[in-house]
């Protein structure tokens, strides 16, 4: 039996944009994380009293 025949770079056009897509998730948490970290560090920022309590359990 004989692999069957694959157009590769089809392929490899097709994924690319999928790559870059996953490249830019990474980039944009990696950009938050470092907004969060300089926001706590920098101008002392409580960043808890950013998200209101929702009245559950920690009530």
């Amino acid at each position: 039996m004989s692999a069957p025949d694959t157009n590769v770079e089809t392929q490899k056009h097709k994924h690319r944009t999928m790559g870059r897509g996953i490249w830019l998730g990474l980039a944009i948490a990696v950009a938050v994380a470092i907004g969060m970290v300089i926001a706590i560090t920098v101008f002392d920022v409580d960043l808890t009293t950013a998200v209101p309590a929702t009245g559950g359990m920690a009530d």
